[in-house]
This record gives C-alpha cells, structure tokens and sequence, in this order.
C-alpha cells in the first residue's frame, strides 16, 4: 500500500497493516485505548490517529486467521524450537519480525484456523492468536521501538511481508494446541498451579487464570490477589507487580467491554 501522505514510518506502517492495526502508546507494548479489539482501523482512522499522534508505536491484532510464534530466548525459546524442528522438519520460510529487545526476540507470522486460541508450544514458544476469551491479541509490529531499549522492531532479511507470504501454520504445531481449547476445570487448576510455572508459561498461566475468574464474575481486586498469589508462590522468576496489573487490567477490558467502571479498580 503506498504510503503517499503518511506523516512518518510508523503512520505508513499502520496504513499497510490495516486492518489489522491496533494503536499503541508511544514507546510502549500497550494499546492506546482498552476498546482497541473494536477499533475498525479504515484508512481514514488510521490517518486520523496517526495525525494526531505521530509518535504512536504500531500493533497488529492476531488471531481470525493469524497466528504469530513469539520466541523468546531468555525462556530457552531459540533451543527448544531448534529441538522441534530437528523432531519435525524446518518452518516454512515466512514473514518475521526482530523484536529490537535485548533478548533478540522473533515474531514469526503464520496463517492459521479462525477460532485458534493462543498456547505455550514450547517453554519460550508462545503461539499467539485468540485470548481465551475469544477476543484478538495484539503484536507489537515494525517500526515499533522497543520500550527497554529505544531499537526499532524490523523484519528480518528478506523476510518482510512485501518480500515473503505468510506461510501457513504447520500441523505440527497445531497439534500442540490440542485440548488447550477445553476449559480448564476446578481440579485441572488446582494441579496445574500446585507446579512450578517457568518463564516461558507464566503469561500464558496467569492470563488463563485471571480470565477463569473474571468470566465468573470474581470481582477484580480479588482476581488480582489471586494471580499475585500464584504470581509469588509459583511462578519462576515472579512477574513484576506492574505487569500483573495491566494483565488483569487487560483480561477485565476483554470480558467487560460495557462495564468499564470495573477497570477503575485496578487503577
């Protein structure tokens, strides 16, 4: 798409990801707006936001038909997705991103089933599509800058979408999530977090478990005792404080979406 008029890169960015693209804070992994699964990214939108606030990193909504493997090398992700390709063949060449974070991170970009919901593949390999509540997730895309450390996401060589289709998810990787799709119950929760959770399933654990709870109405000052909880007992290292927060904060925006009202409590 041409990107004749675009203020910066980040505004032409977020006219080729449309309509995909989700607004996020300057310099920041998080939305702009906690309505931001509903935002319908038109050209005029997105040209609208991008005026106004030229600063805004970039995000693309996942899940409806794309799935993004998010691997993180400080959870051992670079290995144990060496390990499975050794066990199951190579990925297809596909668009990828560099996360511009200390980590060197990659975002791998994958067509994939509608109603796909996000799991751990790997501890450090995340696929990410669907929340549990069956509403979108968002990436953070290039020419994004990474809040630690001030670097520009970026595709990696020959790997831009201009330049590669987005390949499709393979089978292999599907069938890792079999079953995480089926509400967990009582008792699965009660095993599940009597165990060490390990760097690469915390997110993924305590976002399962705030939903659990935040569909059933437990009011979110308690939910957010809950996860610190598990947080503290359980997972390895522990989550900061602050990203426990915007997690439950996020979970409560995606199951209240007209109760805002509940958001305050967090805040």
């Amino acid at each position: 798409m041409s990107a004749e008029g675009a203020a910066g890169p980040l505004h032409a960015a977020a006219r080729r990801y449309a309509p995909r693209t989700v607004p996020l804070l300057p310099r920041s992994k998080r939305p702009r707006s906690e309505s931001w699964p509903d935002w319908a990214a038109t050209r005029d939108a997105v040209d609208r936001h991008w005026q106004a606030h030229p600063d805004d990193n970039v995000g693309v909504r996942v899940g409806h038909g794309l799935a993004i493997g998010d691997v993180d090398p400080r959870g051992g992700g670079d290995d144990n997705l060496a390990d499975l390709e050794h066990t199951h063949g190579e990925l297809p060449a596909t668009v990828t991103v560099l996360s511009g974070g200390a980590d060197n991170g990659r975002h791998l970009y994958f067509r994939a089933p509608d109603e796909l919901e996000t799991f751990t593949l790997a501890t450090g390999v995340q696929v990410r599509a669907l929340a549990g509540t069956g509403r979108p997730q968002q990436c953070v895309a290039p020419p994004s800058i990474h809040p630690d450390t001030g670097r520009e996401y970026r595709f990696a060589p020959a790997r831009a979408p201009w330049e590669i289709p987005v390949a499709p998810i393979p089978a292999w990787m599907l069938a890792g999530a079999t079953g995480k799709r089926q509400a967990r119950t009582p008792e699965q929760w009660v095993t599940q977090l009597g165990a060490a959770i390990v760097e690469g399933d915390r997110h993924p654990t305590l976002i399962a478990l705030a939903g659990h709870l935040i569909a059933r109405r437990v009011d979110p000052h308690v939910t957010l005792a809950l996860v610190r909880a598990v947080n503290e007992a359980r997972c390895t290292p522990a989550k900061p404080d602050s990203e426990l927060v915007e997690l439950v904060d996020w979970v409560c925006g995606q199951e209240f979406a007209d109760e805002r009202e509940l958001l305050e409590k967090l805040r």
